[in-house]
């Protein structure tokens, strides 16, 4: 595996920050899963190379003692063109390696807030956030798309000292994904 990655990040304070990296990297040989085996197959040599942007903000809505709110938010989108540079008797050169989506998008809001102070330099604290996923254009073979897919994600938590208790739960609309897709 060769690989290569470039960026730049932004931050102002903690309100404002933003990055973009492109990347690229080269296998000389590649796993691909194969859903009529339901196992990974040797496949030829295989390229990839995208760009990935991000933004993430922070605002604190309420810095009084007894409350201290502070809603976070960030966004990420991701574009990779994966390829293969090698043929074989079941890829050839330029068809797309499968099961890698092209576009990937996340969105993300978190609400943090003081319940009470503990101790005299502690605090209890209660987080909620939900997130938002998509994956869009993705090759199941090298003859037949993907499906697109929508997941949204929820967390809820308390924290103390530095301990978190809390449940995260995924896929909470139920997404259907072909079985081999992902």
């Amino acid at each position: 595996v060769r690989s290569a990655e470039t960026g730049l990040r932004y931050a102002r304070t903690s309100r404002f920050r933003a990055s973009l990296t492109g990347f690229a990297s080269w296998l000389d040989e590649e796993l691909v899963f194969d859903s009529a085996t339901r196992s990974s197959m040797p496949a030829p040599a295989s390229s990839r190379a995208g760009v990935e942007g991000a933004v993430g903000t922070g605002w604190i809505l309420d810095a009084s003692t007894n409350s201290h709110k502070v809603l976070k938010t960030g966004a990420s989108a991701s574009y990779t063109r994966a390829v293969f540079t090698g043929t074989d008797a079941r890829f050839a050169a330029g068809d797309a390696v499968p099961y890698v989506p092209r576009v990937v998008t996340r969105g993300d809001i978190e609400l943090r807030s003081k319940v009470k102070r503990v101790m005299e330099d502690r605090a209890l604290w209660w987080r909620a956030g939900i997130g938002i996923e998509g994956l869009a254009d993705v090759a199941a073979s090298p003859t037949e798309a993907g499906r697109n897919t929508f997941f949204v994600d929820a967390r809820a938590s308390i924290e103390l000292r530095g301990i978190e208790l809390g449940i995260i739960g995924t896929n909470l609309l139920d997404a259907r994904n072909v079985d081999a897709q992902y």
